[in-house]
């Protein structure tokens, strides 16, 4: 069954057709639940070939959420338009969309590769530091574009902040009810980037929320602090590859995010109530033995 897309899905393939640029619209009030901005999840995250090989190592993934928190807090406190140079040297447009004097979200667009000299300097300091296979940051190099289209797109993004804000004004829209939009959003990193370095802290940043708060909000509709749901989902695949590969303890215990083994080893038994090594034992079927 098709679903139908929304306006705001139509213009973002608009902007984004025939260019590099990719749109993402950084949701910190949850006015992305509403059905009439429903939209891909690909342009509700910093989602490019680049920023995809840029989060494979651990300290890849942190250098792009540290710079998160810093361009959320520079469009929101700042209160306008900018546009900025990532590590890697792509250029993002940044428009805060506040209603009512609350932050709303962020239009940013991206991917944008207006030096490609000054790029692969920079992806070559950033491979050094995160240990990214520099050959594949390379590949993933967007076309080099005019300085000139920036401007272009800035003005695009400033289209997408009208459209919301015209439409907020003439519908009044309305969040679903249910999990908090915030509480959703962490899930969904804990899910995708289990095996990374999560903290509570980092992803307040990059939502613009109060960690004390959000941690306390967390809690409150899931029953439970994001850490434990994070180890949850760690464990759950710790599981599968105890079960589907023969790979060491220590190996499954690094694919999954925990960093120390002594430390996987006490939890993994607290919560399945054995061992790593003997829940591979006994979930090994008598067929598979020789």
């Amino acid at each position: 069954m098709l679903i139908e897309k929304s306006s705001l899905q139509n213009l973002i393939d608009c902007i984004e057709k025939n260019t590099s640029a990719h749109v993402c619209i950084h949701d910190v009030s949850g006015i992305l639940q509403n059905e009439a901005l429903r939209i891909k999840e690909q342009n509700q995250i910093h989602f490019s070939p680049l920023c995809n090989a840029a989060k494979t190592t651990d300290k890849g993934l942190q250098l792009c959420f540290a710079c998160k928190g810093l361009s959320v807090k520079k469009a929101f406190d700042g209160g306008h338009a900018y546009a900025g140079v990532c590590p890697l040297g792509l250029t993002e447009i940044a428009v805060p969309l506040f209603i009512a004097g609350k932050p709303m979200c962020i239009i940013y667009i991206g991917n944008l590769n207006c030096d490609s000299a000054e790029m692969e300097k920079r992806i070559t300091r950033v491979h050094k530091l995160t240990k990214v296979d520099r050959a594949a940051l390379l590949q993933a190099m967007p076309p080099e574009v005019p300085v000139s289209e920036v401007e272009h797109f800035i003005g695009a993004a400033g289209v997408i902040k009208n459209y919301i804000s015209l439409l907020h004004a003439s519908r009044g829209l309305t969040v679903r009810s249910g999990s908090h939009w915030a509480v959703n959003a962490l899930n969904s990193y804990a899910q995708k980037y289990y095996q990374n370095s999560l903290t509570l802290r980092g992803l307040s940043k990059i939502y613009y929320l109060n960690e004390n708060y959000l941690g306390r909000l967390y809690k409150k509709q899931t029953g439970k602090s994001f850490s434990a749901y994070l180890n949850e989902i760690r464990l759950e695949r710790a599981c599968a590859l105890l079960r589907e590969t023969d790979d060491p303890v220590i190996a499954v215990a690094l694919a999954t995010g925990f960093n120390n083994v002594t430390y996987f080893n006490r939890i993994f038994k607290r919560h399945m109530g054995v061992t790593p090594t003997a829940y591979r034992a006994q979930s090994t079927k008598p067929a598979d033995k020789k």
